[in-house]
């Protein structure tokens, strides 16, 4: 009779979760800033005074994380904001802590710098995963790995490295397009990291 429908079985997804706690020098860090973006999404959240966060409803995929802390006051958080790689699923919560200190440090000058207020990211990856060719433009959401702020003048320091060998990829900002969020490939680095090392690179931009 009519519309009249039985034993219909609606299953609503509720995404995935990432959640974490942001350091500084061993502390929480209370008001830091989050970004969550890739999957088509792009979330934010603020750090509680116990330094935790939480976002969720993401749908399942490759997510950048990245964090600043703007409670520093200074200038250089925003140029250092650390990046994270993180795999969400569907009902799961995915774990991300920022500024644990417990892999190695790697500091580093671009030269030339980016020159620009905008400066850039680098990005640790796998060698020869990064299918871009050198000169490339990338949006920032394609950036996929554990990645730091770049300074106008070219340095940067990326912590918390796992021991390995790594590919470090370095873009600038291209500060004068139409698009405020690309940036230009414009450098491969090969690094070998030994636990808890800390390593000194100075990197010849050709681009």
């Amino acid at each position: 009779e009519g519309d009249r429908r039985e034993n219909v079985r609606v299953r609503v997804g509720y995404g995935g979760t990432i959640e974490g706690v942001v350091y500084r020098e061993g502390a929480p860090v209370p008001g830091a800033a989050i970004l969550i973006a890739g999957a088509g999404n792009t979330r934010t959240a603020t750090t509680d005074a116990s330094g935790f966060y939480r976002v969720e409803n993401l749908s399942p995929g490759i997510y950048q994380a990245m964090v600043t802390d703007v409670s520093s006051g200074s200038l250089d958080s925003i140029y250092g904001a650390q990046g994270r790689q993180v795999m969400v699923e569907e009902g799961k919560v995915s774990r991300c802590d920022f500024g644990q200190e417990i892999g190695a440090r790697i500091t580093g000058t671009c030269v030339p710098g980016p020159g620009n207020l905008l400066g850039g990211r680098v990005v640790l990856n796998l060698p020869g995963a990064n299918p871009l060719p050198l000169g490339a433009i990338a949006d920032l959401s394609q950036l996929i790995g554990q990645s730091t702020g770049i300074t106008p003048g070219g340095t940067f320091t990326l912590t918390d490295v796992p021991p390995g060998d790594w590919q470090l990829d370095v873009y600038y900002f291209e500060f004068d397009g139409p698009n405020p969020l690309a940036l230009r490939y414009v450098h491969a680095e090969l690094v070998s990291v030994d636990a808890g090392a800390n390593l000194t690179l100075n990197l010849p931009v050709a681009f």
